[in-house]
């Protein structure tokens, strides 16, 4: 069964980040992010970053 995965921003983002070829070893900086785990093994992960309070914009991203 899956399961949701909040509080460990750091690892679900680095996670996300090494599968999104044009990342090139860079990482997010400041973000949130969800994952998402089944049988202790991480299957997606959700990342907002970039967040822009004056636009109201943010940016999500996703592997």
């Amino acid at each position: 069964m899956s399961e949701l995965l909040f509080g460990l921003d750091q690892a679900v983002s680095e996670w996300v980040a090494e599968r999104i070829p044009h990342m090139y070893g860079q990482r997010f900086g400041p973000c949130a992010a969800i994952g998402v785990v089944s049988n202790g093994k991480m299957l997606a992960g959700v990342v907002y970053h970039d967040y822009q309070p004056e636009y109201g914009t943010i940016q999500l991203s996703m592997a």
